[in-house]
């Protein structure tokens, strides 16, 4: 390839004189000489769709612990989350026979957590830019000052035996949309992610958790 020209094709790519990489615009780079590909800010980040592991979530006892040993319903299911009037608190719902967009249901003053099963951070992360945890929800009803809250303490954890690295995130409001956190790049690794999500105090109001997603910075080489 010649020097200093401009070729097109799905992206303009071009080599300046006397550079060793191709420049992908904008913002990408191609380096032969080092092995590298850097890529444009909108291919930089990956995704991983929390929905199937929030809807096979186990519901955890008030110490977050499996429920086990009692006679309620959701012991014999191992916590699984299920609907229905002998459904599990939090449950899975319906919002109508329109849409049927499938939700995690917590009401009123419903407290209790949910585990989600491990999840194993991909390849392609690069650990610089730590992780971003989006939960898409909303809440129902109004609330005082002093109970309104409508989120979660999200509780995450890395490989076995690490430190917890959690935050909590922004309430949902009416509008349904994503409440986000950022566990930090000196935390997390490429080994499995575990996520409890506990929810704030609530009473007077409830909220729904109708799904979400990780984002991750990709490796550049």
């Amino acid at each position: 390839m010649a020097d200093d020209k401009t070729y097109s094709g799905a992206a303009k790519v071009y080599k300046t004189q006397g550079a060793t990489g191709l420049i992908v615009a904008a913002g990408g780079e191609i380096d032969a000489s080092a092995g590298k590909i850097t890529f444009p800010p909108s291919l930089a980040k990956g995704y991983i769709d929390l929905g199937p592991y929030l809807m096979q979530a186990r519901e955890l006892a008030s110490a977050e612990t499996m429920l086990a040993g009692t006679s309620a319903e959701t012991a014999y299911w191992g916590g699984i989350l299920i609907g229905g009037s002998t459904g599990t608190t939090p449950g899975l719902a319906l919002t109508s026979s329109g849409d049927q967009s499938l939700y995690l249901n917590w009401a009123s003053a419903v407290v209790d957590a949910i585990k989600l099963p491990p999840i194993a951070m991909p390849g392609d992360m690069s650990t610089a830019g730590g992780i971003g945890v989006h939960l898409f929800g909303e809440s129902i009803g109004t609330g005082t000052a002093s109970d309104a809250a409508a989120g979660f303490d999200i509780r995450a954890w890395m490989d076995v035996g690490d430190t917890e690295m959690g935050a909590t995130h922004p309430n949902f409001t009416s509008t349904p949309g994503y409440a986000s956190v950022n566990l930090a790049s000196g935390d997390v690794s490429t080994g499995i992610l575990n996520l409890t999500l506990a929810p704030s105090a609530h009473a007077g109001r409830a909220f729904r958790l109708y799904g979400g997603r990780l984002d991750y910075t990709k490796k550049t080489s």
